[in-house]
């Protein structure tokens, strides 16, 4: 049994180059998404995105100006690349960037790192807050500037 490639009103080359297209599209804007406790959502690629929810619940995004978010528990977001965000929503998250220029928010009682590039002698240095200590406010996003959290 075949498919009916008139039902589309494009010829099976034109199909093939569109389904080459979205593929690439996916590949280089990769998002992922879980929901549920303990679940986990990692992408990876410039402006990949991850998403997941539910108690102890995992997001992690990889490649510049990506973008990682959990809810939850305990939940955890991490996000390596240059302007990359994470963001952890729900007592007692952790929020990660890994690179230079990220940003970083947590919920109450939540960690925020956010990592920046010194020089070449130096490398990486991180910045790390506790929600709730040293005017570190929840739901507040955060970047590294002169080696202090400065809210945005």
């Amino acid at each position: 049994m075949g498919f009916d490639l008139e039902m589309l009103g494009m010829t099976r080359e034109e199909l093939q180059e569109r389904v080459v297209e979205k593929l690439a599209d996916s590949l280089l804007n990769e998002t992922a998404a879980s929901s549920g406790n303990s679940s986990t959502a990692a992408s990876s690629g410039n402006y990949s995105k991850a998403a997941s929810s539910g108690n102890y619940s995992k997001a992690a995004s990889s490649g510049d100006s990506s973008k990682a978010a959990s809810s939850g528990y305990r939940s955890t977001a991490a996000s390596s690349g240059d302007s990359s965000k994470a963001a952890s929503s729900g007592d007692l998250g952790i929020a990660a960037t890994i690179g230079n220029d990220g940003r970083a928010k947590a919920g109450p009682k939540g960690l925020v790192i956010v990592t920046y590039w010194v020089d070449a002698a130096t490398g990486y240095e991180a910045c790390v807050g506790k929600v709730g200590r040293d005017g570190i406010l929840a739901d507040t996003w955060y970047r590294a500037e002169d080696g202090k959290l400065v809210p945005e």
